[in-house]
C-alpha cells in the first residue's frame, strides 16, 4: 500500500499533485513599502530590482502601493513607481499584470456630537484611490479598522465601504482587456 509519501526525502506526492490542480490567487505584496522593523525605506532602483523578481516567480497580480494615510499631494517613492507603472510592467515582462493597491476607507474622520464619523462623497474621495485612478492602478484593497463599528454605526461603515468600492468600479481601470472586471478587496 502505497501512502504516497517518499520516506527518503520527505516528500508527499498526493498532496503536491493536490497542489498542482488547486486554483490559488497569489496576490505579491513585495513592492509595497514595508513599515514594519525597516531601518531604511525602498529606493526606486529596489521596487525595479523587486519587481524583476516577481516577473521571475510567474506572479501576475501585484500589489504596487500603499496609499493610505496620505493627502493628494503627499509623495512617497511608490509615487514615483507608479507614474510610469504601464511602461515599468512592460520593460520587466509583464504588461498583462494585475495592479493593486492599499487605501483608507476614508481620509476624515472627525468627532462630531461625541461620535467619530467618517466623511465620504464626490468631494472626499480617499487620496489612495484618487491615486490609483491616477497613475491607472485596477483594483483597490481597502484598508478598515474593524474597531470602527465600536465607535461608528455598522450602517454608516456599510454605506462608507459602498460608496468607495462604487466610485472605484466607476474610476479605475479594468483589469486587463476587460472591459468591466476588477478585483476590489477590504483588509480588515
Amino acid at each position: 500500500m502505497s501512502t504516497g509519501r517518499n520516506h527518503g526525502f520527505g516528500i508527499n506526492h498526493n498532496k503536491r499533485a493536490r497542489l498542482r490542480d488547486m486554483n490559488v490567487f497569489v496576490l505579491d505584496n513585495s513592492l509595497r513599502e514595508s513599515t514594519v522593523a525597516q531601518t531604511a525605506g525602498h529606493t526606486l532602483n529596489n521596487k525595479f530590482e523587486i519587481l524583476t523578481e516577481i516577473k521571475k516567480c510567474g506572479f501576475d497580480n501585484v500589489l504596487v502601493a500603499a496609499f493610505g494615510g496620505l493627502s493628494e499631494s503627499d509623495r512617497r517613492v511608490d509615487d514615483a513607481f507608479c507614474e510610469n507603472l504601464g511602461d515599468h510592467f512592460k520593460n520587466a515582462g509583464m504588461a498583462d499584470a494585475w495592479t493593486y493597491a492599499f487605501t483608507e476607507i476614508s481620509d476624515k474622520m472627525p468627532v462630531v456630537d461625541g461620535r467619530m464619523t467618517m466623511v465620504y462623497g464626490e468631494g472626499n474621495v480617499p487620496a489612495g484611490l484618487q491615486k490609483m485612478a491616477k497613475y491607472g492602478i485596477s483594483s483597490a484593497v481597502i484598508e478598515m479598522d474593524v474597531n470602527y463599528t465600536r465607535t461608528v454605526p455598522m450602517k454608516e461603515v456599510i454605506e462608507v465601504l459602498t460608496f468607495v468600492l462604487t466610485w472605484a468600479n466607476r474610476n479605475l481601470q479594468p483589469l486587463r482587456k476587460c472591459t468591466d472586471r476588477r478585483r476590489h478587496m477590504v483588509n480588515l
